[in-house]
């Protein structure tokens, strides 16, 4: 459980938060809001680099999980109290979403979320025909069957975001260690007493662990396996356009929305390609994983993993190190892919074209294998909480995962619905295959 780390005391807090991006910037902001002593530290040297400030950080409440809905709708709220109050400008705007269908036979899809989204609360959202969205995105051109309207959603700047919440926390007192890498956990009697770094340890009675990619390798000698697959995602960006897409759009060979700056994210959609590389971890999880990779086989492609597997065994059996936590890690974008869904973009949108791809760049995904995320207490040591395999929803929950996190870490229990997201589950019995995977 204890990693290697100098015997020093390195700071003393109520709680740590493990990683800085939007999550651990959530949640220290929540705890400090409640008065406690809070010590952020993250293994770069700025505050969420990595998959928070890669994220396309579109806030959406429709098509999700119907487990989500309910804290989505309140992420959303809250994420408007603090475009309003956190005095840090960070490009939020409730703009809606939009999905798109270009065809007939994917209307079906549509109607599904459509039903969705009424049983759980949100009447606004509406089915639209092609020429009801072309009076919202005049700059569409191309074919469109049918498209489903939300006005719920939203967008912001992804790494503005991170940092108007760690800034506001920042000044309620919270303190933030960059460069400090977390090896594993300080316990006594079976209850944390701190956490362990390069550095020295943390004390703390309290953790919570937002770790992204890493919380697997991170928590692997002090809880069950968790069952987290790192799925690589690719985003690219154009140059600087006038005005065209006030809205988010997803259709199903691509996904887009305009910054402020007049660039425009996009992505492949929703049958976008991601990159997995295999390693021993896939065979002990084949039972959880097998069936759901084999239905998103085509949107999934397996590489094998640079490790070697005898060292892979072996470093199961030894300590976990600073070593095992790469800093500035860089994810290969599928650039091809990417071609592929700017030349969709480009016939719907044809003013697009003029950007051209300026920029590409690929993001880890934290997947859980029922595409829910993983919220909860661990067993052991008590007093560690984990926000974890949020399967590309995390930015847009963040809010409300922070004040759950908060209550965990310093009630033992929130109120908050979070039973479907419990860590225990995958040792429960099966688990709910989504038809998507993110």
């Amino acid at each position: 459980m204890r990693g290697d780390a100098m015997s020093t005391m390195l700071a003393e807090a109520d709680v740590a938060v493990i990683g800085s991006g939007v999550c651990g910037a959530t949640a220290a902001y929540e705890l400090t809001r409640r008065g406690a002593r809070v010590v952020v530290h993250d293994k770069e040297a700025e505050p969420g680099p990595e998959a928070s400030a890669r994220s396309f950080a579109s806030l959406r409440v429709q098509g999700r999980h119907p487990a989500e809905i309910p804290l989505m709708q309140e992420a959303m709220a809250l994420w408007r109290e603090a475009a309003r109050t956190l005095g840090e400008e960070f490009e939020f705007v409730q703009s809606g979403n939009v999905y798109l269908a270009q065809e007939e036979a994917e209307v079906h899809e549509l109607e599904g979320h459509l039903a969705t989204a009424h049983r759980h609360g949100l009447p606004e959202v509406r089915l639209l025909s092609g020429e009801e969205i072309r009076a919202r995105i005049p700059a569409l051109a191309g074919p469109i069957a049918k498209a489903l309207w939300s006005p719920y959603d939203g967008q912001c700047d992804p790494q503005k975001g991170v940092g108007a919440y760690l800034g506001a926390a920042l000044r309620q007192g919270a303190r933030f260690l960059p460069s400090t890498v977390a090896t594993g956990f300080a316990a006594a009697g079976g209850r944390l007493r701190g956490v362990v770094t390069d550095r020295g340890e943390i004390r703390a009675d309290a953790a919570v662990v937002c770790a992204g990619a890493w919380t697997r390798r991170l928590l692997r000698t002090c809880a069950p396996a968790l069952p987290i697959k790192i799925l690589n995602y690719s985003v690219g960006a154009t140059s600087p356009l006038p005005r065209l897409i006030e809205l988010t759009v997803r259709a199903f060979h691509f996904g887009c929305r305009q910054a402020r700056n007049g660039e425009v994210w996009f992505s492949a959609g929703l049958n976008t390609r991601m990159d997995h590389e295999l390693c021993l971890d896939d065979l002990a999880e084949l039972r959880l994983w097998g069936p759901r990779l084999w239905r998103n086989r085509a949107r999934v492609r397996l590489r094998l993993g640079s490790g070697n597997p005898w060292r892979e065994l072996r470093n199961l059996a030894r300590p976990v190190s600073p070593g095992d936590f790469p800093v500035a890690h860089e994810v290969a974008p599928d650039r091809p892919l990417l071609e592929q869904a700017f030349g969709h973009l480009s016939r719907m949108v044809p003013a697009v074209a003029a950007g051209g791809i300026a920029r590409v760049w690929g993001c880890m995904i934290d997947l859980s294998p029922d595409g829910l995320p993983i919220v909860g207490l661990l067993d052991a040591p008590r007093g560690v909480t984990v926000i974890a395999g949020l399967s590309g929803h995390g930015y847009a929950l963040a809010p409300v995962l922070g004040r759950i996190a908060a209550d965990l870490a310093l009630d033992g229990y929130t109120a908050y619905p979070i039973a479907p997201f419990r860590p225990s589950r995958f040792r429960e019995g099966s688990v709910e295959m989504p038809y998507r995977l993110i």
